[in-house]
């Protein structure tokens, strides 16, 4: 639907575009978010943590059937830790690149 604007489902044209997906909590000025990055510095006075979120979710919603694709906004700037988030590759792809 991101592309087209067209439901893969019940192929009606009118698509609701989310920029940002609340997250299910009280406060909804929390964003869905894939991933939290921690890291620390060392300050002059103390040493802090500073927590980094990205991976922003959008949606894009039928208006009609109701179905929704999510998508990931600057999925390339999130790590893998090992924990949480694995990157998982699969095989090379065979052949020249289209």
């Amino acid at each position: 639907m991101r592309r087209t604007n067209i439901c893969p489902k019940c192929q009606h044209n009118e698509v609701l575009f989310l920029r940002e997906v609340n997250d299910e909590t009280e406060d909804t000025s929390e964003r869905w978010r894939i991933a939290r990055t921690k890291t620390k510095e060392k300050g002059t006075f103390r040493d802090k943590t500073v927590v980094t979120i990205t991976g922003l979710v959008q949606a894009y919603v039928c208006r009609r059937c109701g179905y929704t694709e999510l998508y990931t906004k600057a999925p390339e700037r999130i790590e893998p830790d090992g924990k949480s988030i694995e990157l998982i590759k699969g095989p090379e792809p065979e052949g020249p690149y289209q």
